[in-house]
């Protein structure tokens, strides 16, 4: 689903946030009295307070990297969502098993089920180890030693109301919880707003890091059968944010003469899949989708399409952040 402003308006809107708040809160107690579940192993939740993208994936596909890097063993823990694809039981899980061929990638319904069988199997083979659980923030139900929290430069509240009423999981109070705040897109306000957004940030987790990502576009994976790689492209994604793969297309200088846009883990349909093949026989830089998309997709689509690749690059906060995973790899305090 495309980030919007909320889902429902007026006094009913009003009614039923009340009332998400009031639900939610009686299950924080109830998670809360019967203790989180812990695992043999440091787990790191990569989270975010709004509904919507913010960059989870490409962070933690960062973070599973540096650790890697650093000998330790991983496995990431993730929902299976939108239903099996070519690579995996969902096409979030399939991108992380794409991209961290060194990481044990789990899928699981319920994440504190999975982050502590992932632990258990960590902990067959000695070293450090680390479960990185994707989208866990709210997930009290599992305990952490690290929680990094993302959130956008540009509206880091949404519209400042809860669900359904607008996009707020937790209320902004909930970041004093993290250990990390990140705000991303951080390229795409001014140099002031963004110093604005920071501030706000330290003061609402003043114990936290706060930093500042960007997700930067490395440029076109070209499909085998690929013919067409021209600048003119047609964008097609389903994605959280409608328009995010034609703006990043854009950064790279390319121009976009179509942009298809569709729900986040949308399954494209036949028709859907000619439409955007016809526009793009008319476009001399063929049809490009994310890396996201491209996971959905069948071997034969697949050859046919470009990839648009991005990278997670940190305007502010990298060493610290580096930092703070070495230290709970290691059983430190982060």
């Amino acid at each position: 689903m495309a980030a919007r402003e909320g889902f429902v308006g007026g006094w009913g809107g009003y009614a039923l946030e009340r009332l998400y708040l009031v639900a939610s809160g009686w299950q924080a107690r109830r998670t809360l009295r019967r203790g989180p579940a812990r695992a043999a192993v440091p787990v790191i939740s990569i989270g975010n307070l709004v509904v919507g993208g913010t960059g989870k994936t490409p962070c933690t596909i960062w973070c599973a990297q540096q650790l890697l890097e650093n000998g330790v063993r991983v496995a990431v823990v993730a929902r299976p969502v939108g239903g099996a694809v070519p690579g995996g039981a969902g096409d979030e899980v399939a991108l992380l098993a794409e991209r961290l061929p060194g990481a044990r990638v789990v899928a699981a319904q319920v994440k504190s089920e999975g982050a502590v069988a992932a632990a258990q199997a960590l902990r067959a083979k000695p070293g450090p180890s680390v479960v990185i659980v994707d989208d866990g923030f709210s997930h009290r139900a599992l305990a952490r030693d690290l929680d990094i929290v993302l959130v956008d430069a540009a509206r880091p509240i949404g519209n400042g109301h809860l669900l359904p009423r607008g996009l707020l999981r937790e209320p902004p109070t909930a970041l004093a919880r993290a250990q990390v705040v990140i705000a991303t897109r951080s390229d795409r306000v001014t140099p002031e707003r963004l110093a604005e957004t920071l501030h706000a940030l330290e003061r609402l987790a003043p114990g936290a890091l706060v930093a500042a990502a960007r997700l930067e576009p490395k440029g076109l994976t070209d499909g085998a059968e690929v013919t067409q790689r021209g600048t003119q492209v047609v964008c097609l994604s389903g994605l959280a944010r409608a328009g995010e793969l034609a703006a990043s297309a854009r950064m790279l200088g390319l121009s976009v003469d179509a942009d298809l846009c569709y729900p986040d883990h949308h399954r494209f349909s036949a028709s859907e899949w000619r439409q955007a093949e016809a526009l793009a026989r008319r476009s001399e830089g063929g049809l490009v989708v994310s890396a996201k998309d491209a996971v959905r997709l069948t071997a034969a689509q697949r050859a046919r399409v470009r990839v648009l690749e991005v990278a997670w690059r940190f305007m502010r906060g990298e060493d610290g952040v580096r930092g703070r995973l070495e230290a709970v790899a290691q059983g430190g305090t982060p």
